[in-house]
């Protein structure tokens, strides 16, 4: 037990490293920052809204923003800050579980197939290169069409499409651990497939894995809420980001307010990932010089 728990801190050693790194730059400060408020929101949103999301007063509808509704009203008198708040759940908490979903299924698939080699890559990587053979965004869209208009629904065409790239990234890692020194002398001691796998390359492989998560975490929020915003997506009235900015679209000259503010509340969020991402990426890296 001993020996393994002394294992795992070895190998979560450069990990930490990096996390350390990244929080000396300013860009990755940065998008912590902006990715702590949203989480504080999606956390606390039902608690900090100062109205009800749901309640309607079609007396106050299309209001510009004042003391008693901060962010305006809706063209149904609800108070925009209250359903975005709420809304951070349903935009950031649809972008993790689809990318939770497209990760490990990706790096079981992707590790299974630089590891086995043969007929195993050859199947794998196929179904890789055909599913990229398409926009990804363009066979989401289709996928949730064909399935219907729901939350669920446009959670699975986007895990569906997206998991492809972690699958090559996990692939590509496995490759060229799997000649490692320490892996043949596991191998060597009687270690199996299943154990090499799991106990001794997959855990070296996380670097790569987590900065490309980091970053799909940004693209999935945005791809989520183009769906929501085509009608694909989250329906009415539960409030999301890409529905609020659909149904503001026929109210964009009489009352801004309702696309401005959940339009900036995505574009916030994708730069927050982003920025985290790229400090990541660059702090995991021991060859790229420290920057600011």
């Amino acid at each position: 037990m001993h020996e393994f728990v002394t294992g795992a801190a070895r190998r979560a050693m450069p990990l930490l490293s990096g996390l350390r790194r990244m929080a000396g730059r300013v860009d990755g400060a940065l998008g912590c920052v902006l990715l702590c408020g949203v989480l504080a929101a999606a956390v606390l949103g039902p608690l900090a809204a100062p109205n009800d999301p749901a309640a309607d007063e079609v007396s106050r509808r299309l209001q510009p923003p004042s003391v008693r509704y901060p962010l305006g009203t809706d063209e149904l008198g609800r108070c925009v800050l209250s359903r975005l708040l709420v809304g951070t759940r349903y935009s950031v908490g649809t972008g993790v579980a689809i990318v939770a979903v497209s990760l490990l299924v990706g790096a079981v698939l992707g590790a299974v197939a630089g590891y086995a080699g043969g007929a195993a890559d050859r199947l794998i990587m196929g179904a890789v290169d055909a599913m990229l053979a398409f926009p990804g965004l363009v066979l989401a869209i289709v996928i949730a069409g064909v399935l219907g208009p729901s939350l669920f629904n446009a959670m699975l065409a986007l895990a569906a499409v997206h998991w492809t790239a972690y699958a090559r990234i996990a692939r590509g890692s496995v490759l060229s651990a799997r000649t490692e020194p320490y892996v043949e002398a596991a191998r060597a001691l009687g270690a199996g497939p299943v154990r090499l796998l799991v106990r001794h390359i997959l855990p070296n492989c996380i670097s790569p894995l987590l900065v490309m998560a980091t970053f799909g975490l940004g693209h999935m929020v945005l791809a989520a809420s183009a769906l929501s915003f085509l009608g694909l997506g989250v329906q009415a009235p539960t409030p999301e980001w890409g529905a609020m900015l659909n149904r503001g679209r026929d109210f964009l000259l009489v009352a801004p307010h309702m696309m401005t503010w959940p339009g900036l509340a995505i574009t916030l969020t994708v730069l927050g990932f982003n920025l985290t991402g790229d400090a990541l990426r660059d702090a995991m890296d021991v060859r790229q010089p420290a920057r600011l």
